[in-house]
């Protein structure tokens, strides 16, 4: 009761299509985000691990291939996935 239709509800503007750039929200000493990657996956830092899965950071051609059936990783949260 007192609810709207949804044929009544707004339709939501169109969102932008690049996403926001990741701020990290814990020191980082001034190392780029997959220096942060790998420092917090040798002292096994899972809080921050987590944190860059949101981070859209390119990372540069890997030189041995990951997987033989699937590209390489393009950005540190996808690299992230992979940990």
């Amino acid at each position: 009761m007192g609810q709207n239709c949804c044929s009544e509800r707004k339709v939501p503007t169109k969102r932008s299509s690049a996403p926001p750039p990741l701020v990290l929200d814990f020191p980082s000493g001034g190392r780029s985000e997959i220096e942060v990657f790998y420092g917090a996956v040798s002292t096994k830092d899972v809080p921050t691990i987590v944190k860059l899965l949101a981070s859209n950071a390119a990372v540069k051609d890997i030189e041995e291939g990951m997987h033989p059936w699937a590209s390489d990783p393009k950005t540190v949260g996808t690299l992230v996935l992979d940990f």
